[in-house]
């Protein structure tokens, strides 16, 4: 069977682009290229310390070069992402990241996906609506220049039968 998270997609332009996930063949690559983004494998979410080089995350690429990841973590029944780059802007390579961790969500019986970013980032706030996420709570001058914004997905709800 193949894996669910590889495959070729049709974008919108009609570009190719494979998606995976991060592997210990292409950690390194993508550990460059992490810290070439945020200047560091290190960040800070929600007062804990994450390495970047240590998380879970998917990759998509074309012919050849990166043109988009995203990282997570799984607590329970919750996939957090980490971080989101898209090097090809408006190519839907964010919307397929997006799309391939809710199909991995819904596999591994996950049910929100949760996300934080700034309040000042207005793209991603635009582009993580759009994929129907919303705003579940604020945190006022959480970061020096703003506050933090925390945002979910509720992919189904859990039902327990007694």
């Amino acid at each position: 069977m193949r894996d669910s998270y590889e495959g070729i997609i049709m974008m919108k332009d009609k570009e190719k682009f494979k998606i995976q996930p991060i592997t210990n063949k292409n950690r390194e690559k993508v550990n460059q290229i992490m810290i070439n983004e945020w200047n560091d494998l290190f960040m800070v979410v929600r007062g804990n310390v994450i390495k970047l080089d240590e998380v879970d995350g998917l990759i998509a690429y074309d012919e050849k070069e990166i043109v988009g990841i995203i990282t997570y973590i799984v607590c329970r029944n919750i996939i957090e992402i980490i971080s989101l780059n898209s090097f090809k802007e408006r190519k839907g390579v964010g919307t397929f990241l997006i799309q391939k961790l809710k199909e991995k969500a819904k596999n591994e019986n996950i049910c929100v996906i949760k996300l934080i970013t700034t309040n000042d980032n207005i793209n991603a706030i635009k582009f993580y609506q759009k994929h129907k996420f919303v705003e579940i709570n604020r945190r006022p001058k959480y970061y020096q220049n703003g506050d933090a914004i925390i945002m979910e997905r509720v992919l189904w709800k859990k039902m327990y039968i007694f």
